[in-house]
């Protein structure tokens, strides 16, 4: 089963009936999955796209959980997840933190690239533990325990493809999975649109001296503050970057602490500057104190009347 059916026919029909082999075989497996899942109600069956191609809507009602691809590399998911999410919701999507190198295009990406793209569907670990050294044991532990506490916005919450953001030059959907890019921006927001969790990704750094255009989120309230808190640094060495001295150690896109409102978020935008291949931003978005109904309505009347006071970042 774990292939895809090629010659299919079956001596049981007659020639005219020889099209309808394909399609008995997944109504059979459907009966099959239902006799299965029946008999054992409390556990999680996931399906594999990879082997099969059997990530399909059906399916879904018995098996909720399906393994998007084998290739787990960071980049490759963040196509394959992009795709995959035009019509499938992200807590159906089987995504894991990987072993570095990937074992299928030998690149090798920081852990905190590998979980920001883990964290964009069920999330788990595909390596040896016993491999890691006792820092990088604590290093998962710690995002592990971001995970749990992101989890409800990002299987629960509204998902956004972040579109208009990238380098000089680049069509405005590519970031949002139109087309070919090198960045990538999505976004989960709840229900009550109390809490956020943004995701951006660059592959390849455009010419040094240029920057993405500023990320312009989606799904917010207009007239609400949001207290934005970065997780996870970036780890850098001490240099020069674009003719810049920057310490070593760990590293934040944005050094002070913001509170932007939704309006500001959603139509100016926040920089966000790369430090090299494969560099990452997480960041997690919640209603500030300050977004009282008289506060929110006389911001959202500044908003409405072009008058902006924006924070530099």
């Amino acid at each position: 089963m774990n292939r895809a059916l090629t010659d299919a026919f079956s001596a049981a029909l007659p020639p005219r009936q020889q099209g309808e082999v394909y399609h008995r075989y997944v109504l059979g497996l459907y009966r099959t999955f239902e006799v299965i899942t029946s008999s054992f109600p409390h556990v999680l069956f996931e399906s594999c796209a990879s082997g099969g191609g059997r990530f399909d809507a059906a399916l879904l009602a018995w098996c909720p959980q399906a393994w998007c691809s084998d290739n787990s590399d960071a980049f490759s998911r963040t196509r394959i997840q992009m795709g995959t999410s035009m019509w499938a919701p992200v807590r159906c999507m089987g995504a894991h933190i990987a072993a570095c190198p990937s074992h299928q295009t030998h690149r090798t990406h920081m852990l905190k690239t590998r979980f920001i793209v883990a964290l964009w569907g069920t999330f788990g670990l595909e390596l040896d533990l016993n491999k890691l050294s006792k820092q990088e044991l604590r290093e998962m532990k710690d995002l592990v325990s971001l995970r749990q506490k992101l989890s409800k916005v990002v299987l629960h919450g509204e998902y956004f493809r972040l579109p208009g953001f990238g380098y000089p030059g680049a069509s405005h959907s590519n970031s949002a999975g139109i087309g070919d890019s090198h960045v990538y921006a999505w976004m989960f927001v709840t229900p009550e649109q109390d809490r956020a969790v943004v995701s951006a990704i660059v592959f390849h750094r455009d010419t040094v001296g240029k920057f993405p255009s500023r990320l312009k989120l989606r799904g917010l309230r207009p007239e609400y503050h949001y207290v934005l808190t970065e997780h996870v640094p970036t780890m850098v060495e001490e240099g020069v970057f674009n003719g810049v001295f920057q310490p070593g150690g760990p590293q934040f896109k944005h050094r002070r602490r913001l509170t932007l409102t939704g309006a500001v978020l959603m139509e100016v935008g926040i920089p966000v500057h790369f430090n090299f291949d494969g560099d990452a931003m997480l960041l997690e978005l919640q209603v500030g104190s300050s977004s009282t109904p008289q506060e929110s309505n006389r911001v959202h009347s500044l908003f409405n009347g072009k008058r902006h006071a924006f924070a530099s970042c």
